[in-house]
């Protein structure tokens, strides 16, 4: 971390936002809003880049849900959204329609979040490989089960860190 820290600022534009943006993600996992926030700050005070609109749109979205502020994070969503570039980050569309699933079970608005499951299972099966799309099940089952208000119990070990994330959150 203090071999990046420094590095950061003394390297090329693209190599400071993307370890910025790598804190980020890290922070938000671990539900560390005040290092999220403070790498988050740092990543804004970069110079501005349109390469840099969806990065910032995905990150607004996760600040957002971290605050638990769903009108901020649909404003954010539909940012990321508008941006071309975005097409390119399959992994961010991926994570903010989770992140929009999450918020929807916060409010108890389970036909909705079942609705924007099956739309994010079929955006899986268009975008990612099959094998991506077997261990995504797992992250599925875990929505079904509290769509369901069922106990949300994982099956086998989380492959991804997403994972852990939203069981967290549902538990």
């Amino acid at each position: 971390c203090k071999n990046v820290d420094a590095a950061i600022g003394r390297t090329a534009l693209l190599y400071d936002a993307q370890a910025l943006s790598n804190f980020c993600n890290y922070y938000f996992m671990e539900k560390d809003t005040e290092a999220f926030n403070k790498r988050f700050e740092q990543f804004l005070k970069l110079p501005t880049d349109k390469s840099f609109k969806y990065q910032t749109a995905f990150m607004c979205c996760m600040q957002a849900y971290l605050y638990n502020d769903a009108k901020k994070f649909n404003q954010y969503r539909n940012d990321f959204y508008s941006d071309d570039k975005n097409r390119a980050y399959d992994d961010y569309d991926l994570t903010i329609r989770y992140l929009e699933i999450l918020l929807l079970l916060k409010d108890e608005n389970h036909p909705l979040a079942m609705d924007k499951l099956e739309a994010a299972i079929k955006f899986t099966r268009r975008n990612f490989t099959t094998h991506r799309v077997k261990a995504e099940k797992q992250n599925w089952d875990l929505f079904r089960l509290a769509i369901q208000k069922k106990p949300v119990k994982a099956k086998g070990s989380p492959i991804f860190r997403i994972t852990e994330f939203i069981k967290g959150e549902l538990e």
